[in-house]
This record gives structure tokens, sequence and C-alpha cells, in this order.
């Protein structure tokens, strides 16, 4: 099983159906299997509230969400980064509410996903998708198996003081 993971926006649907087709995997999207065990629906978080143990998923597959770094899914884990700048863009053109795209570029800057995976996987990769269109970003992720490239190393650090500092 390959798991892909990251924050709403960083290309985790779109790469996972470029690397199914490179690897000829069906692809297993977290976010519609959680539909069927949602405890509720929030309103004011937009989105479902789940009970992220109940999800069971094997097989030669690659399983995408933004929660597969909730829960140990298999030994290793894609986490795709991107820069909060291109993520807010990203996220202003599904529509998103200002709170939801505040929160999600804020877990972002904030490494959410890649420190959750480091509680649960052995092996955390980070892929930068910021310039990176979802087939280089799944070629990426076939040479990091193969050995052929290393993970990127992300660090939004820069870009969150900035916000700190010139929001307040």
């Amino acid at each position: 099983m390959l798991v892909i993971g990251g924050v709403p926006g960083t290309g985790k649907t779109s790469v996972a159906n470029a690397l199914g087709k490179m690897l000829k995997l069906k692809v297993v999207h977290l976010s519609e299997l959680v539909k069927n065990i949602a405890v509720e629906f929030s309103k004011e978080w937009d989105s479902y509230i789940v009970d992220i143990n109940k999800v069971n998923v094997k097989g030669d597959i690659i399983l995408e969400g933004h929660l597969t770094c909730e829960k140990r899914f298999d030994d290793k884990i894609f986490i795709l980064r991107t820069n909060p700048h291109v993520l807010e863009k990203r996220l202003e053109d599904r529509g998103y509410s200002k709170k939801k795209i505040d929160e999600n570029v804020m877990a972002e800057m904030l490494d959410y996903c890649t420190q959750r995976a480091r509680l649960f996987y052995k092996n955390v990769y980070e892929v930068d998708t910021s310039h990176r269109n979802a087939k280089e970003s799944a070629k990426k992720i076939v040479n990091i198996l193969k050995g052929t490239e290393t993970s990127d190393e992300v660090d939004w650090r820069d870009e969150l003081i900035k916000r700190v500092i010139y929001d307040m």
C-alpha cells in the first residue's frame, strides 16, 4: 500500500491518480470512505466528524487523504507539501471560506501533517508540489521508492514568522 497525505489543496487526489496510472494501482480516496462512518457533519468546520480508528483498508492500493496522517495505514507515508502562498490561491479557487483557508494554510506552515505522521509511520517522506504538476510529483514518489531521489526538505518557518508578525 502507498499512503499519500497532506492538507487540502496540496494535490493528493491528482498525484494519487497520476501515481495509480503509473503503477497500475487502484486509488482509494479516504474522504469517500469516511463519509460512510461519519458521526456527524460539522457546519462550523465544514467537515465530517469521524472516528478514524474505524477505517480499515488493506491491499495493493494507493490510499490518499488528509486524514492519513492521523492513523498508521502502512510503514511509510508521502506527505505532499505546498508553499503557503500557492496553497492559499488553490483553496481560494476552490471557494473555501476564509476561515477554512486560514486554518489549512496555518496547518501547512506548522508542518501539521508531517508531525502527526511521524507519530504513526516509520518512514515519512515529503514531496513539495508547489511547482510540480501531478505527474512530476508522482514521478518523484516513484523515484523515492526506487532510491534514486530523496525526500524534499520542506520548511515554511519564514512564511509562518511573516504571517504572525504582519497579521497581528
